[in-house]
């Protein structure tokens, strides 16, 4: 796992006026699941579940949007593109393969247009189709993208660059459905740099906080979760700086791995939940 390094600076952006967003603040039991059949929601509040799936009645649902890779499992990945190799792909936003091993993800330029408008924006945008399936929200994956060399070498402001997604996606999901939440994933640096993206956020989602797990494992592999990860002083003190929920996400497979990452988190005030890496079950 990298080291989250925070540079001094703090970042600012102008963005949109945001109306005020809904508290997550009571939520005390969340979970996750991307893949498989359907788990029992019953013990959870909050649920993050892949778009494709249906949302939990009762339930704070929100939908997972990769901002920051293009997935060639997704309804918008066309036959003719290509992922990229030597270069960028096909099109051309495409940067390259997904630094964490995930097969079939790709880092892209997500200040571009072209890939912006099959987030949110109009008829098949994930947002757009996800709100209107019912959808409480969205939960932002990869906003921690502009640290990415392959990101870095396309020049300008990355940083600034996911900044203004993030707060533009929310003022348009705000739009769409007046209160929707936004959740960012890892993106306590993120935020703790740009107020505006903090005002524009309902929580973040701290992953492997604790334990960590391979790519790529199946659910009963050893390596599903339990590698013990030493959080950086400075993702700390990101994390100590929102004012918002934070909910922490770890992979142990072991019992009392798992006991001991819930037990860090809700002795720092976080609301944890741990899992194993595929993601495909609620435990």
């Amino acid at each position: 796992m990298r080291r989250l390094l925070l540079p001094a600076p703090l970042l600012l952006l102008a963005c949109a006026t945001l109306p005020e967003a809904p508290s997550l603040d009571r939520v005390r039991t969340w979970a996750i699941q991307l893949h498989g059949a359907p788990g029992d929601p019953s013990p959870y509040e909050m649920l993050i579940l892949d778009p494709s799936m249906r949302p939990v009645p009762g339930r704070i649902c929100l939908a997972y949007v990769n901002v920051g890779e293009a997935e060639e499992y997704r309804p918008y990945w066309k036959t003719f593109w290509r992922a990229p190799e030597s270069g960028p792909g096909t099109p051309d936003y495409l940067l390259a393969a997904d630094p964490d091993g995930w097969e079939g993800n790709y880092l892209v330029a997500y200040g571009d247009a072209r890939w912006q408008a099959l987030l949110w924006g109009g008829a098949g945008a994930l947002v757009d189709e996800a709100l209107a399936a019912g959808f409480d929200g969205v939960f932002l994956d990869w906003v921690l993208a502009y640290r990415e060399p392959a990101v870095a070498a396309r020049g300008g402001d990355p940083e600034r660059a996911m900044a203004r997604l993030v707060c533009d996606l929310a003022a348009y999901a705000r739009r769409k459905r007046p209160g929707a939440f936004v959740v960012l994933n890892n993106g306590a640096p993120l935020a703790a740099r740009s107020k505006e993206v903090r005002r524009a956020i309902d929580g973040v989602v701290q992953e492997s906080l604790w334990f960590g797990g391979r790519a790529g494992a199946s659910w009963d592999d050893a390596d599903a979760g339990g590698a013990l990860q030493t959080p950086a002083p400075e993702l700390l003190k990101a994390l100590a700086s929102l004012d918002c929920p934070v909910f922490t996400l770890d992979y142990a497979v072991r019992e009392e791995h798992a006991r001991g990452a819930r037990a860090a988190s809700v002795a720092k005030g976080y609301v944890p939940f741990v899992s194993r890496t595929p993601l495909d079950r609620l435990p």
